[in-house]
């Protein structure tokens, strides 16, 4: 266990020079093979969500730098942590960064429905934009995943809302077709 800690704290530090090196031949190629099998991107996040993460972000760099300034003076990490109301871990990371340590991107991860994918590929190009069809037509042919996977892969594939989707304001509680209540 002190040897686990003493690598994490070492890698914490030199998190940043490690980034910035190269990525080695044996590394691409694995990464390009990966590509070819799995070509499923990752999903964009939505405006939303990419806030929340950026005020995330600006929350920890704050901390970060509280606990930088606090652990120059002279305060002991366990003291910095319960003033915070961060673990001591999170204390002690922060402390002996070099550089704020950014957290990890996420990455595309094999998922059941890359096996299908090909076949997705092909019933959207005929024509075939929904999630429950193309769910039921994979069924058929083994996938033992969700209706949600499959829905989320073609959220990802369109470029304009499903012609099933609810269009804003397009009727309200309680109207009727004259527009009388």
């Amino acid at each position: 266990m002190n040897f686990r800690e003493a690598l994490e704290r070492l890698l914490t530090r030199r998190q940043a020079h490690l980034c910035a090196l190269p990525p080695s031949q044996e590394l691409k190629d694995h990464l390009a093979q990966r590509q070819q099998q799995h070509p499923r991107p990752l999903r964009q996040p939505s405006a939303k969500q990419a806030a929340t993460g950026q005020a995330g972000r600006a929350r920890r760099y704050a901390g970060y730098e509280q606990v930088r300034a606090l652990h120059q003076i002279g305060l002991p990490l366990t003291q910095i942590a319960k003033r915070l109301g961060i673990s001591w871990t999170t204390a002690r990371n922060f402390a002996y960064a070099d550089t704020f340590p950014e957290r990890a991107a996420t990455k595309a991860r094999a998922s059941q429905i890359d096996r299908y994918v090909a076949y997705h590929d092909q019933r959207w190009t005929e024509g075939c934009t929904s999630a429950s069809q193309l769910w039921r037509e994979v069924q058929e042919r083994g996938y033992t995943g969700t209706r949600k996977q499959v829905a989320r892969w073609a959220e990802h594939q369109r470029t304009k809302p499903a012609a099933t989707a609810p269009t804003k304001g397009a009727m309200t509680r309680g109207a009727t077709e004259g527009g009388k209540v």
